[in-house]
């Protein structure tokens, strides 16, 4: 993976760390390594844990949303289900939530758009 990527990957991540902390979530996780692949981000409330995938895309190069397809969506559900099994959690939440975060940034890394959908994976 080239430096911009990285970089364009690690600024949409931080957009979304930075929305989920406004909304009240606590970070638990970021770049969560399981045998199944990487979670970007396990967020969380009293209530709900979330285990979100971040897509970024530099504004003019393609809709992050059009990248998130059921075999990505498959991936999450079993890293989240590997998460789990290997982090305990006090409290327990009573709900557990999959969401896919689309943002487009500038080459720099500055927000353009920030879309997060809810239960989407």
């Amino acid at each position: 993976m080239t430096h911009q990527r990285l970089a364009t990957g690690r600024a949409g991540e931080a957009h979304a760390t930075a929305h989920y902390l406004r909304l009240g979530y606590e970070l638990i996780a970021r770049n969560a390594r399981t045998r199944f692949g990487e979670i970007d981000l396990v967020m969380r409330t009293r209530e709900t844990l979330v285990f979100c995938e971040v897509r970024t895309r530099v504004a003019g190069r393609g809709n992050p949303i059009e990248s998130f397809d059921s075999r990505k969506a498959l991936q999450v559900r079993r890293m989240a289900g590997r998460w789990l099994a290997e982090n305990r959690l006090s409290p327990r939440p009573s709900s557990i939530r999959l969401d896919a975060a689309a943002i487009t940034v500038t080459v720099d890394g500055g927000l353009v758009s920030l879309e997060v959908l809810e239960g989407a994976l």
